[in-house]
């Protein structure tokens, strides 16, 4: 039984300042394993921390509030909800990603007697600008500049029996995603030391390229020869900064402490809602097509330079939507032939 078990056998919802010290000593651990398990080997690894990780759990449970209300979906109502009509163009959209879901169908397979699974989907929001028709001081005008809004690469990955244990999933995944930013920031500094040290053996070898015309060096090769010695300086400063893989583990082990001291600054979750046209134009003041408000969640990750943003909807999902796709063997006949 792993920590988020325990934290469900605990009772629903539980309290950010409430986490007992058995949960952050398994949280600790499974931070570890996902980031490297040899940061077990650096003294003191677990005091250190501690502080970081309660703090991180705290976040992640107070993230739950900000999570949108369950959609109960009924087998040919896509049109008629508000919300999977704007996140798909078809309900044939909505059906291909429940029946590629290897979460809902493995579900499904393993609890013979459910009829129904929570499950978190997720899309990006892709908001576009262009011109169209639109009201502006009570007179239709063709030529307003106005926002279509587009929800692409849908997944359903987070699958639970119910919404409390679907939401507890989220959270956790939310902290795991902690461990995905410590690693992705581990290996961006091991390629930056790796380009620092191929760019050294480049410059040391020009530099005795230079140097083998001894004293005879001309005002151009002089100037030369003082670029590469600025240049072999330079990278000397980077690869100090970035520290050399002899303390490279110790130096993760920091890394770690500081993301989880600052989850709050690096994972977030709003509630958003949206007024769109059935064209899913958005929709800020007056307007003559027929408008629906939908209401999801944008969970945000600052796992690289650009946020990594996707929205998301609490589903309760029917065995009746977990139908395995047939093998489209007509269209593989055509391309073969």
């Amino acid at each position: 039984m792993g920590w988020l078990d325990r934290w469900l056998k605990r009772g629903l919802p539980a309290e950010a300042g409430q986490v007992s010290d058995a949960s952050i000593l398994e949280a600790t651990a499974h931070v570890v394993q996902l980031v490297d398990p040899r940061l077990a080997l650096c003294p003191g690894y677990a005091t250190r921390l501690e502080p970081g990780v309660r703090k991180a759990l705290a976040h992640c449970i107070e993230m739950e509030a900000q999570m949108p209300p369950e959609i109960s979906v009924v087998p040919g109502t896509w049109a008629s909800d508000s919300q999977l009509f704007a996140f798909f163009a078809t309900e044939s959209d909505f059906l291909r990603v429940c029946s590629r879901s290897t979460e809902l169908l493995q579900f499904f397979d393993e609890n013979p007697l459910a009829e129904a699974a929570y499950g978190a989907l997720t899309a990006v929001v892709v908001e576009r600008k262009v011109m169209g028709p639109a009201i502006v001081n009570g007179m239709l005008r063709q030529d307003v500049l106005q926002t279509t809004v587009s929800f692409t690469d849908h997944k359903l990955t987070i699958v639970a029996a119910d919404a409390p244990r679907l939401r507890r999933a989220i959270s956790k995944r939310a902290f795991e995603e902690l461990a995905v930013i410590t690693f992705a920031r581990g290996e961006a500094e091991s390629a930056a030391r790796q380009q620092l040290d191929d760019d050294r053996a480049l410059l040391l070898a020009r530099r005795q390229m230079l140097a083998r015309r001894g004293t005879g060096l001309d005002a151009a090769d002089a100037s030369r020869l003082q670029d590469v010695d600025a240049e072999i300086e330079k990278n000397t400063r980077e690869m100090q900064r970035i520290g050399n893989s002899a303390d490279a583990l110790e130096r993760r082990l920091s890394s770690l402490i500081d993301v989880l001291e600052h989850a709050a600054d690096l994972i977030s979750l709003e509630r958003r809602q949206m007024r769109l046209t059935n064209t899913n134009h958005l929709v800020g003041g007056d307007c003559v097509e027929h408008v629906r408000q939908i209401d999801f969640s944008l969970a945000t990750s600052q796992r690289a330079d650009e946020p990594l943003s996707r929205a998301f909807l609490v589903l309760e999902l029917p065995r009746a939507l977990a139908q395995r796709q047939k093998p489209d063997l007509d269209g593989a006949r055509a391309i073969l032939l």
